[in-house]
């Protein structure tokens, strides 16, 4: 089954998260290290979350041991299937946000980076924004989380989808 994050904290009243659009991909940016921030993209079509060893080597977390070592099959966008290394990060912050033991799959992003032309350390999948409201807002080039139980905001309406297969399908 795909990883799953530990705990998510966000405050009550959400959290706006300036996005950048690179192509026709929303690109985050959260705080980092002596190193400089961290910039992820998001995609709800992907069923994990992947980052770079270097960030996973920066915020290591606990490896379930029934995991540890042991390698996840994933499919790619192209077709092509392939192994990546499990790790956990201790926390991820997305401003306000803060996602807590969040299992991962080790991808190195140096190709997602020079075919967008900037530095990308991770990619985050749909089950990590499992217990929030998610807005993905490309014209404003913004991310809202909010609540899960949280009504929708006056600038948009809630689309509600199946998630028998963990990804979001809109019927």
């Amino acid at each position: 089954s795909p990883p799953q994050p530990g705990r998510t904290t966000l405050p009550a009243a959400g959290v706006t998260l300036p996005a950048e659009l690179v192509g026709n991909l929303l690109v985050l940016e959260a705080p980092g290290d002596k190193s400089g921030p961290r910039r992820f993209l998001i995609d709800t079509g992907s069923s994990v979350t992947l980052v770079t060893p270097e960030l996973a080597r920066r915020s290591p977390g606990r490896v379930p041991a029934a995991v540890a070592g042991a390698p996840m099959r994933v499919r790619g966008a192209e077709g092509a299937v392939v192994e990546l290394p499990r790790a956990s990060l201790r926390r991820l912050e997305l401003g306000a946000a803060r996602f807590e033991d969040v299992d991962v799959l080790l991808h190195d992003c140096a190709a997602i980076s020079a075919h967008l032309g900037t530095r990308i350390d991770g990619v985050l999948g749909f089950p990590l924004f499992r217990e929030v409201l998610l807005t993905l807002d490309y014209p404003g080039r913004r991310v809202v989380l909010r609540p899960v139980d949280a009504a929708p905001g006056p600038e948009g309406v809630t689309v509600r989808f199946d998630d028998a297969r963990k990804v979001p399908l809109v019927s």
